[in-house]
């Protein structure tokens, strides 16, 4: 178990320097922050738009990695509490073979609907 909490904590550490790239801490979360460091600068109408691209493709990768971020938070508190590798709604072992694949899965495979056949 000290080895998948420990692949967990480096999963995480590895999405927050991710998120840091792309976003700032403000009031207790993160907002996806544009590209351009020198906000004194006027940008002409190009220099707008691309930024503007910019900060909702940034909006978009962190909506991704925040997710991620959560299920690694709520994998780490399965295994504090003992219950890590129980599906959260049938409470049935879930398969080494997607524990591997995804170290933060909360479902088993049935209930998240993944189709074996």
């Amino acid at each position: 178990m000290d080895k998948i909490k420990n692949n967990l904590i480096t999963e995480k550490e590895q999405l927050l320097t991710e998120i840091k790239k792309i976003a700032i801490f403000v009031n207790g979360d993160f907002e996806a922050k544009e590209t351009n460091s020198n906000t004194d600068e006027v940008l002409d109408n190009a220099d707008q738009g691309a930024e503007q691209a910019n900060l909702i493709n940034n909006r978009a990768i962190l909506v991704e990695l925040e997710t991620r971020l959560n299920n690694i938070d709520d994998a780490l508190t399965r295994v504090e509490s003992g219950v890590y590798g129980e599906c959260t709604k049938c409470g049935e072992d879930i398969s080494e073979k997607r524990l591997l694949a995804n170290q933060a899965a909360a479902l088993c495979m049935k209930c998240s609907g993944i189709d074996l056949d």
